[in-house]
């Protein structure tokens, strides 16, 4: 029994003088200034854009934004690679693949522009939302998924209004 006492003893000893020890000034609050969060003063390489030596061109600018557009309004179905397998995908729905040069090849620019224009099925129509340079914008970033032959093909005009109805694959 004695342990025990000289146990609590100590304990309560120990407790007395941390609590002794926390009853001066309170630690003063300080004002958060950009320094508490700096860049790190060596730079990640493989997480640093390499530096450029020439400007940016008007067609790498375009297809930058269009990329920057696909991602923000296509990519969650149609997904980021363009296989149509993107997470916002509906269930069941099947997907164009853009990488397909089959699929490219059946396709006009103009049928393209008036499925994003328009909609088709599940895919809702984004005429409303983007411009003509928008779209053509997107076209031509549809065809950059089928590599440098169907981008090529694209060309860099604005997409015209389709004389005659699509076929019922063009968003599918």
């Amino acid at each position: 029994m004695a342990s025990r006492i000289t146990g609590s003893a100590a304990a309560l000893s120990l407790l007395c003088a941390l609590s002794a020890g926390a009853c001066g000034e309170p630690e003063p609050e300080r004002e958060w200034t950009p320094a508490d969060h700096g860049q790190p003063t060596n730079a990640d390489p493989d997480r640093t854009p390499e530096e450029r030596t020439q400007p940016e061109t008007a067609a790498e600018s375009l297809a930058r934004a269009a990329a920057a557009l696909w991602n923000a309004s296509c990519a969650s179905c149609h997904g980021r690679d363009g296989r149509g397998e993107g997470p916002g995908r509906p269930p069941g729905a099947q997907l164009a693949d853009f990488t397909s040069p089959e699929w490219q090849s059946s396709r006009s620019a103009e049928q393209l522009a008036q499925v994003i224009r328009d909609g088709r099925g599940m895919m809702p129509p984004f005429g409303k939302q983007l411009n003509p340079n928008g779209i053509a914008a997107l076209v031509d970033h549809i065809r950059r998924f089928g590599g440098p032959v169907a981008a090529d093909a694209a060309g860099n005009a604005p997409a015209a209004t389709p004389t005659a109805a699509p076929d019922e694959q063009t968003a599918r």
